[in-house]
């Protein structure tokens, strides 16, 4: 899990940086509007999430309210429980 965090919040700066290159923003201008400025260090989480099938799909209307605040949020596709 430690390895596997390491390398998710590599390729949420990646992302980050596509996203300043493809708004046309200079380099490193989303991070700094969450860090305050370039090189500080900007709040890193990661969740793990498991939701059981539901034994009563039929009888269910709507889900809870759910918020991923951040910049960014990855979530890995589960082929077996499908929904995102």
């Amino acid at each position: 899990m430690k390895e596997y965090r390491v390398e998710l919040k590599k390729l949420g700066h990646k992302v980050i940086e596509i996203m300043d290159e493809n708004l046309g923003l200079a380099k490193g201008h989303i991070k700094n509007a969450f860090d305050g400025r370039v090189d500080s260090a900007a709040f890193f989480g990661t969740k793990m999430r498991h939701y059981p099938p539901c034994p009563y799909p039929k009888k269910v209307n709507t889900l809870r309210v759910h918020m991923d605040v951040g910049v960014l949020s990855c979530s890995f596709q589960d082929e077996e429980v499908k929904g995102l």
